[in-house]
């Protein structure tokens, strides 16, 4: 509604609305400050990251090689309706 109303919408508001917008949301408020440290997450986050990644390149190189191979096997019928 701030944004809306051409209202600035500052830290002091995040800092005490936050709470409320989460719980508006169906969400669970952590109750605690966490069991690992940013570091550890950070690293933690890094080690899923590349995994999707190597995953997602994977994929793409399939792809890539599928599509080269139907080019192939177009051209290779082209050529054979063309000696005919």
């Amino acid at each position: 509604m701030a944004g809306k109303n051409r209202q600035d919408i500052t830290m002091g508001f995040w800092r005490e609305n936050v709470d409320r917008i989460i719980e508006f949301n169906d969400r669970r408020l952590l109750s605690a400050h966490g069991s690992i440290s940013n570091a550890q997450m950070e690293e933690m986050v890094k080690k899923i990251y590349e995994k999707y990644d190597n995953n997602r390149k994977n994929q793409e190189a399939q792809e890539a090689d599928y599509e080269d191979l139907l080019e192939l096997e177009n051209l290779e019928e082209a050529l054979k309706h063309r000696k005919d």
